[in-house]
């Protein structure tokens, strides 16, 4: 991946049906990854984008503990690991070993970028509301990342083949 202008990331929006939030354990430092559908573009200035995650899923607690998180689209060759991650939970495994995903530190939060998406934003936490059995996390994009040469997942679609 090649760092570039956060404006540039974000002119790239459609399809975005699926994204891979990464989020950072405070006291082991160990980063948990989550697919999330309710993703949302919520400021042009400052760039913001919202999450909704459910108030059972530890990928809620990891945020409200490290403040940040990040958003990273998925390349079409990465559709196993993010049923893989969709389907387990980081309470039990270390999902981003057993899905086979690379980390790559970010510049600008402690929460690592996962290697190999098409965009990458990270997100300091600017503010929370809490919806019903979801929260809506709002983060500012402090920093983007993209990567032209993998081909963005345009549908989670079925699951992939031989798996179980």
């Amino acid at each position: 991946m090649r760092e570039v202008a956060i404006a540039d990331a974000l002119s790239w929006r459609w399809p975005m049906p699926i994204a891979l939030v990464v989020a950072r354990d405070a006291g082991s430092g160990l980063a948990n990854v989550m697919p999330a559908g309710w993703v949302t573009r919520t400021a042009t200035y400052p760039p913001m984008f919202a999450v909704a995650i459910n108030h059972v899923n530890y990928t809620n607690r990891l945020v409200r503990q490290s403040a940040e998180f990040v958003l990273c689209y998925p390349a079409r060759s990465m559709q196993q690991a993010v049923w893989f991650c969709g389907t387990r939970s980081g309470r039990d495994c270390d999902k981003v070993s057993l899905a086979g995903l690379q980390l790559v530190p970010g510049r600008r939060l402690r929460t690592p970028l996962l290697e190999g998406c098409y965009l990458a934003l990270e997100c300091r936490l600017a503010g929370l509301m809490e919806t019903g059995d979801h929260t809506l996390f709002a983060g500012e994009v402090v920093a983007a990342w993209m990567d032209e040469s993998v081909e963005p997942l345009q549908s989670l679609g079925e699951a992939p083949p031989g798996w179980r």
